[in-house]
């Protein structure tokens, strides 16, 4: 199921964790940024919310992830 919101387009079915391994490239790009700004880079904030994972704890009710709370916390581990 897909949405839009706002001009994005969202994917409800998405893996969480996969999607994080294929950002790797742009999570370690801005890493050293986020560090210094203590938060998220803009450019990987964006392409975090792009790829839907900010919509993990959503239920699908809401055209969210609803993702496992393990699931949550390995992702968060993983973009960490």
């Amino acid at each position: 199921m897909a949405f839009t919101v706002k001009d994005r387009t969202f994917n409800s079915s998405i893996d969480p964790l996969k999607t994080v391994r294929q950002l790797a490239q742009t999570i370690d790009r801005y890493a050293a940024e986020g560090e210094q700004l203590r938060r998220l880079a803009p450019p990987l904030h964006e392409a975090l919310l792009k790829a839907g994972l900010f919509r993990m704890l959503l239920p699908k009710s809401y055209n969210g992830l609803e993702a496992d709370p393990l699931t949550v916390l390995r992702t968060i581990r993983a973009v960490a």
